[in-house]
């Protein structure tokens, strides 16, 4: 079976100027402090603030590399030689996704949290709102008595 291309996969723009981009529309989106995160060096997500009712809020964007290196690899299209391929298709990826959501925020079509809601973080348990909502649907059911 054929992998039909990848949205964004030949994008040459490296990673890090992706991430500034994605750093320029969250702050015009109303984003009040912005952050990056590392893991061993590598610029694995994007933290910011949006004030919700007056309560500053922190967000937390992962962008997940792993599952575009294997569709890439499925496909025979992620050269040795261009072992960025991936990082770069996903950090582009994330960017469109955005800006269409900043788009929905500029319009006024949403407030500027709601099209981010799954990721904002719960300060008592460092989760994001989908992890939680995820564990919970983990639970086991409760016995009957």
């Amino acid at each position: 079976m054929k992998i039909p291309t990848l949205y964004m996969e030949t994008t040459t723009i490296p990673s890090a100027k992706t991430a500034s981009e994605i750093i320029g529309v969250l702050a015009r989106s109303g984003a009040t402090q912005i952050n990056s995160s590392y893991q061993n060096g590598k610029l694995i997500g994007i933290r910011w603030c949006f004030l919700v009712r007056g309560v500053e809020t922190i967000f937390q964007m992962p962008v997940r590399i792993e599952p575009v290196t294997m569709l890439l690899k499925r496909a025979g299209r992620l050269p040795k030689s261009d072992p960025e391929k991936a990082e770069r298709v996903a950090w582009r990826q994330l960017l469109r996704w955005i800006e269409a959501q900043a788009c929905l925020i500029e319009t006024g079509m949403v407030d500027q949290a709601e099209p981010f809601t799954a990721y904002a973080i719960d300060p008592r348990t460092n989760q994001t709102l989908f992890q939680l909502w995820t564990n919970q649907l983990a639970l086991p059911a409760p016995e009957q008595q």
